[in-house]
């Protein structure tokens, strides 16, 4: 963020008179950020990737589950309907530790970037401020609405088994389809904030946007 005229190592690059030095210390943080920027956004692209896939998957089970008819066609989307939850649970576990080291950077980050910005305004802030300050919009909140649709998917094949054509179905299968209504929705639980949902983003925006407003409050009584 802000450099730190007083340290030891900046006052020596200083003392040194050596402009290469600064210079390539302002090499060395640029390329620095943009090797940080490359690798988040590319696993963001991932896990985005993903929860659209899951979303669209649940999605079309719904759709076969709804129009399904006779035995075989309900028992193979029921089949399918067990693997998916099976496999986004491990999905899932395997994401549980990433999850809040990787949420860190869209929360915490803006929170001390709108803190320079503040203070020392666009002309004097940090490229970092600057790169690092939207991240909230750009990372935190696509997660969330990708998280929301997840939720959304998953808690519509309830629905669309028990809109299936049970008058057409005997026993064992409108037996099925009370276990399908009984599945749990799969989301995308954090620890510490809940699960990536629209409530979530909601409150988080509205936790940033009051800070940002003390901030503003706190510059203009100076």
């Amino acid at each position: 963020m802000v450099v730190d005229r007083h340290s030891a190592v900046t006052r020596w690059m200083y003392a040194a008179g050596g402009s290469a030095l600064r210079y390539s210390r302002l090499v060395l943080d640029f390329y620095t950020m943009l090797a940080f920027l490359a690798a988040y956004y590319r696993l963001l692209h991932l896990m985005l990737t993903l929860y659209r896939l899951s979303s669209a998957l649940y999605r079309e089970l719904g759709r076969r589950l709804r129009a399904a008819g006779g035995a075989h066609h309900l028992r193979w989307a029921v089949a399918l309907h067990a693997r998916l939850d099976a496999t986004w649970r491990s999905t899932r576990a395997m994401l549980g530790l990433l999850l809040p080291l990787y949420l860190i950077v869209p929360l915490l980050l803006p929170l001390f970037s709108s803190a320079e910005l503040v203070v020392f305004g666009l002309q004097a802030a940090d490229p970092v401020a600057l790169a690092t300050c939207p991240l909230i919009v750009v990372a935190f909140v696509p997660q969330c609405l990708a998280g929301q649709r997840l939720l959304d998917a998953s808690t519509g094949v309830a629905l669309s088994a028990y809109c299936g054509p049970w008058l057409e179905e005997a026993v064992p299968e409108r037996r099925i389809r009370l276990m399908v209504i009984d599945t749990r929705p799969q989301g995308v639980p954090v620890p510490g904030l809940g699960g990536l949902s629209r409530p979530t983003c909601l409150n988080a925006m509205r936790k940033w946007f009051q800070y940002v407003q003390v901030l503003l409050n706190f510059d203009s009584s100076l």
